[in-house]
């Protein structure tokens, strides 16, 4: 290869590589800004157990069919996390209130 191609090539490569690394990168980036907003939105907002449409995270009740969002204890009627088989301002036993 003479000394000119030599340099022709240097330099279409010394001028791609940074535009394709910038492309790669940009490409990248927006893939993880997509993963980062579904993991964030999934803390954010929960879906009804009832019509599966998602509501804001503190809503107690489905805006779309009205089902609960969360168990409610029948003594305190304190809002108790869907996991909890006690609840957790006066301990009564959350397992009958299942959906």
């Amino acid at each position: 290869m003479t000394i000119k191609k030599r340099l022709f090539w240097s330099n279409i490569l010394m001028i791609a590589v940074p535009v394709v690394f910038t492309a790669l990168v940009g490409v990248l980036g927006h893939v993880f800004a997509v993963v980062l907003f579904l993991i964030v939105r999934s803390f954010i907002r929960k879906k009804c157990p009832v019509c599966g449409r998602f509501q804001s995270g503190t809503s107690h009740y489905c805006a779309h069919c009205g089902a609960a969002m969360h168990l409610q204890c029948p003594d305190c009627g304190e809002y108790c996390a869907d996991e909890a088989l006690f609840c957790h301002a006066c301990g009564k036993r959350l397992h009958d209130l299942r959906r």
